[in-house]
């Protein structure tokens, strides 16, 4: 287990010490995978961030400016490109927040056991991520903003009994117990 005890504030200051290290250009994302010890104090188990495999990183690559994509081309300026390249390039190379939580947990013989995992991330997780988080126990979901198919994740959360909850303050994760 983890030695990294903190209160609700501490779980946002993880949180957004998480998305800081993203590598995506298009969402900064984070999360902070806990046990709830009791009220107000949380054990940190897994952070995740989105991160790229490969060569290079999402940041290196793309820049979008006033909804525009753009390649950076090596220092010698921008060139725009295709509105999908993106969205290729996230669906080759990129791993979710969440993913990297859930791999990091899995790594420190943690997932599947009989704690009650939550989670606590900056975006609602994507519908894949969602299926990943339910089927390894997640029993409660934190979320600071919704992402782009909110209506779908909420549907399976909903089915599975699970509650799926925005926050807008750290006190927000102890008044829903």
């Amino acid at each position: 287990m983890s030695d990294k005890l903190v209160n609700a504030q501490g779980l946002l200051q993880e949180l957004f010490t998480s998305e800081n290290k993203s590598t995506c250009s298009a969402k900064k994302v984070g999360c902070v995978i806990f046990h709830r010890i009791e009220n107000n104090k949380f054990e940190i188990l897994s952070t995740g961030w989105n991160d790229s495999i490969g060569p290079c990183k999402c940041t290196e690559l793309f820049e979008k400016q006033n909804g525009t994509w753009f390649y950076k081309n090596n220092g010698k300026g921008m060139l725009e490109c295709e509105m999908n390249a993106h969205k290729k390039f996230s669906e080759k190379y990129e791993v979710h927040a969440e993913m990297m939580a859930l791999t990091n947990l899995n790594k420190m013989n943690l997932g599947n056991h009989s704690l009650q995992l939550e989670i606590l991330s900056t975006y609602s997780s994507c519908i894949n991520c969602t299926k990943h988080l339910l089927y390894n126990g997640i029993s409660r979901a934190f979320y600071v903003h919704s992402f782009d198919d909110i209506v779908d994740v909420k549907r399976m959360y909903t089915i599975l009994e699970t509650p799926l909850i925005q926050i807008t303050k750290a006190s927000d994760i102890n008044a829903n117990r």
